[in-house]
């Protein structure tokens, strides 16, 4: 089963831009719009303002399509078996975000925003089915919000970590179970059950998951709602888009109602069904800026900063020192129009020795880069310039939306100016399925080195949250640092 993990997702309604952490960002609410344009009057600004075209239709649509989105946050948040640090905290921030009020395109980009981050954090969750063999009998448990390790929060709570671990889960004799994990590794620690007062250990090897039609369904849903939310911010005229306007909107449907009979495998299957058939034809497309509708038939646009434009953007290293927009003005990279030199006497000028032009190509790259899990990872500006202040942190995830190539080395772009180096992290799919191994399989670090002292025994089931490509070969994780080849794979 594949968990689309944004990218850059634009969640529904809660549209997620460029560099969405799926461990790290941070929440930037809209200010008043107060962009000078030389020349004109307040006036005529003020008309400019008035006559943007909203990316989202009018405000009723617009409000209808959060409320959609959010219900089905609300609903799967609701409906979790079991306590986690990050569901606990999620449950307090869905009651937080039920007294928010939407009054005009501003507080409904800040209403996006917030459920934006919310769902990136739900997508953390990595919710399963559980089943416990308890002597002749099987207990079951679904949607239970499964943490077998520990994960950085969103918006503003990038430093604040998750930690791993799940309690109370109500399983289907009644009894709670809780299960606690190795630290840093997703291996049982100890597991507990508990019956009319009474607590008896269970065995980590009676415990097994899989995937959760529930957590699918959400999942799935905003998979495709970020999609559809993105096609307002592309040329209408396109005929892809066009498409994708048309079709889309008939997936949500099943996704809200008939998945809820449907099986995780049925849900993945109509879910990859709509990316092939009209999000695919898109992704070469430029997204515009977005523009919130008000009750008015005015629009609204956000003010944008270097590196803050969107959630998406990760807290500073040092949050006494947010970082400043690029004043960058490198000649060798960008034309200038302030160059007057007025001196026409050419033949007598000496041109200082210029510095060759750096190779650097930018593509459109939609992806998910994990930074590495022993450290934080270094940002780099557009010139490949190091910024000092701010860093990824370990082990965290973030939505790219281009991949620069400059002087040889490849960066992803996870904030407006803010990239890292591929080679510091892994690009990376979320999925929520268990795999079987065919023979005892070799285990690899993320950087493709071979866990001496640890190998999955054959023929065994093992839960994977992500597959990437280590050294060349495609591998799931089954661990928060060990990885299993998709050859050892059935």
């Amino acid at each position: 089963m594949k968990k689309f993990y944004y990218g850059p997702i634009v969640l529904g309604l809660a549209a997620l831009a460029v560099g969405t952490q799926v461990g790290d960002a941070t929440t930037v609410l809209a200010t008043e719009d107060k962009t000078e344009v030389t020349g004109k009057t307040d006036e005529t600004k003020d008309t400019e303002k008035e006559t943007a075209k909203s990316t989202y239709g009018t405000f009723e649509e617009a409000t209808k399509t959060y409320a959609e989105d959010f219900k089905i946050f609300e609903d799967e948040i609701n409906s979790m078996n079991g306590s986690t640090e990050l569901s606990d905290f999620l449950r307090d921030q869905l009651a937080e975000a039920k007294t928010r009020k939407i009054i005009d395109g501003k507080t409904l980009q800040e209403n996006v925003y917030n459920l934006r981050v919310l769902n990136m954090d739900l997508n953390e969750c990595l919710s399963v089915d559980v089943t416990v063999k308890d002597g002749d009998s099987e207990l079951t448990a679904e949607n239970v919000p499964y943490q077998m390790s520990a994960t950085a929060g969103h918006g503003d709570q990038f430093y604040h970590d998750f930690q791993p671990g799940v309690k109370d889960i109500t399983m289907s004799d009644g009894s709670k179970l809780s299960v606690s994990f190795v630290e840093g590794g997703g291996d049982i620690l100890k597991a507990e059950l508990t019956k009319d007062g009474e607590t008896k250990d269970v065995l980590a090897d009676s415990i097994s998951t899989s995937a959760s039609s529930k957590y699918q369904q959400a999942v799935m849903y905003f998979s495709l709602s970020s999609e559809k939310g993105k096609m307002g911010l592309y040329d209408q005229s396109n005929e892809a888009v066009q498409n994708a306007i048309k079709n889309l909107p008939a997936y949500l449907d099943w996704m809200r109602n008939d998945a809820k009979t449907a099986t995780a495998d049925e849900i993945d299957a109509k879910e990859s069904e709509a990316v092939a058939k009209y999000v695919k034809p898109t992704y070469s497309l430029i997204p515009s800026p977005e523009v919130f509708p008000n009750p008015d038939g005015t629009t609204y646009t956000p003010e944008t900063d270097s590196g803050k434009d969107n959630p998406g953007t990760d807290t500073p290293s040092n949050p006494d020192k947010p970082s400043k927009p690029s004043t960058n003005t490198n000649s060798n990279h960008h034309n200038s129009s302030n160059n007057n030199n007025t001196n026409t006497d050419k033949d007598n000028t000496t041109k200082p020795e210029e510095k060759p032009a750096d190779e650097k190509t930018v593509v459109e790259h939609r992806t998910v880069f994990v930074t590495s899990t022993t450290k934080n990872v270094q940002l780099y500006t557009g010139d490949g310039n190091l910024i000092k202040n701010r860093a990824l942190g370990k082990d965290s995830s973030w939505v790219g939306d281009k991949m620069m190539t400059l002087n040889g080395v490849r960066y992803i772009r996870v904030a407006t100016n803010e990239w890292a180096k591929l080679d510091d992290g892994l690009e990376i799919t979320s999925i929520n399925e268990t795999v079987k191994t065919k023979n005892q399989a070799q285990l690899y670090t993320a950087t493709g080195e071979i866990v001496k002292n640890r190998a999955l025994a054959g023929n065994t089931a093992w839960y994977s949250d992500r597959v990437a490509t280590i050294n060349g070969q495609k591998m799931y994780r089954v661990s928060t640092n060990e990885w299993v080849a998709a050859n050892d794979i059935k």
